[in-house]
């Protein structure tokens, strides 16, 4: 597991009015919030779990085609 982190991060850069054409914002956020993460300063990171896989499969589509992986290790 990874603790919760607060990173200083650069400002984003962006014209005067670049912000003024901003109208929407992906299906999980919201305008508000995207305005806000654009001009912070320090970003706050939730903590985070890491898994270890040892048998998996992976299906994915990849330019139309159907593409599987898997690992089947016993380590």
């Amino acid at each position: 597991m990874v603790p919760a982190l607060n990173q200083r991060v650069q400002p984003s850069i962006y014209l005067a009015n670049d912000l003024d054409r901003i109208t929407g914002a992906i299906e999980f956020s919201n305008l508000q919030l995207e305005m806000e993460s654009l001009k912070e300063e320090v970003r706050d990171h939730a903590a985070t779990v890491a898994y270890k896989l040892q048998h998996y499969s992976t299906i994915h589509r990849e330019r139309n085609q159907h593409v599987m992986a898997s690992k089947w290790d016993d380590e």
